[in-house]
């Protein structure tokens, strides 16, 4: 019987290490097709793909990752804003010294382009001002809904990946890059990854 157990355990612990094996196989021939499909778009030359760790992705991982995602959104945001707001003031300032200087010289196309772009800065600023705080509300959202998240699912997986890049010019350049695949070891076009994490977590 204990000869039975024993055999047992040593053909789980193998079949577990042949998966982990193969999906790793799997990974990192996935990424290289992936890799070579967008250096042939982008006609660069990558080689020495080497993938330094696979991690698993569980519900609040993901739901970290959107957020890391939204809080670099959100900082852009206001960033643009900050620099939008800096020349609305200043058109301001020069709307108000065309109108003074207006009601004693003709200088009313002067005014009325001031005005105009004035208006036009004042519109994108407010713009600017709702997509940041629209993004806020989903972070909150997204905080809420996080603390009841799972972490011991599994929704994907990341990998850390290393390759090499030569350009047109003969240069070259060694990129490190992060990979999100499926559950199946397929590999997430990006965009289309973050675009299915926002419509899954902030409905």
């Amino acid at each position: 019987m204990k000869k039975l157990l024993l055999l047992f355990i040593v053909f789980v612990l193998f079949s577990c290490k042949t998966d982990q094996e193969k999906l790793e196989q799997k990974v990192k021939s996935n990424i290289e097709t992936y890799v070579g499909y967008l250096s042939q778009n982008a006609k660069l030359d990558i080689s020495n793909i080497v993938i330094t760790k696979i991690d698993s992705i569980s519900t609040y991982r993901e739901m970290e990752i959107l957020n890391n995602i939204l809080q670099a959104e959100f900082n852009r945001k206001y960033e643009d804003k900050a620099d939008i707001g800096i020349q609305l003031e200043k058109s301001e300032n020069s709307l108000k010294l065309s109108e003074q200087i207006n009601q004693t010289s003709n200088f009313q196309s002067v005014v009325d382009n001031n005005r105009s772009e004035r208006n036009n800065l004042k519109t994108e600023f407010e713009k600017l001002n709702a997509e940041a705080w629209s993004i806020n509300d989903k972070m909150n959202i997204l905080l809420t809904k996080s603390t009841r998240a799972n972490k011991k699912d599994l929704k994907a997986f990341v990998a850390n990946v290393k390759y090499t890049v030569k350009y047109k010019d003969s240069s070259i350049e060694p990129i490190e890059k992060l990979f999100f695949l499926s559950k199946d070891g397929e590999v997430y076009n990006e965009e289309v990854y973050i675009k299915n994490l926002k419509a899954e977590y902030l409905k």
